[in-house]
């Protein structure tokens, strides 16, 4: 009956409503969990910096934090050319 396909379709129409609605919370939630990464990365940045500043680039707190030391690093050497 027209009756039972109305309450059908108003189901239907909730139903969609709901589901948008609940795209759009996820939409956010999305939004509010990147922003607090970027905070937590830029905070870990503020972090390593701090150390770097009140250390050194070669200390044992600096590796701590997973960097490598300043003397780790190779010194650069001259290319020989042979002809």
């Amino acid at each position: 009956t027209q009756a039972a396909v109305q309450a059908i379709l108003n189901a239907m129409q909730s139903a969609q409503q709901a589901e948008v609605s609940l795209q759009n919370a996820l939409a956010t939630a999305r939004d509010a969990a990147a922003a607090a990464e970027w905070d937590f990365h830029n905070a870990i940045l503020g972090v390593k910096e701090q150390v770097i500043a009140q250390y050194g680039k070669s200390s044992d707190q600096v590796q701590a934090l997973g960097l490598k030391k300043k003397t780790e690093y190779k010194a650069p050497k001259r290319q020989q050319f042979s002809i």
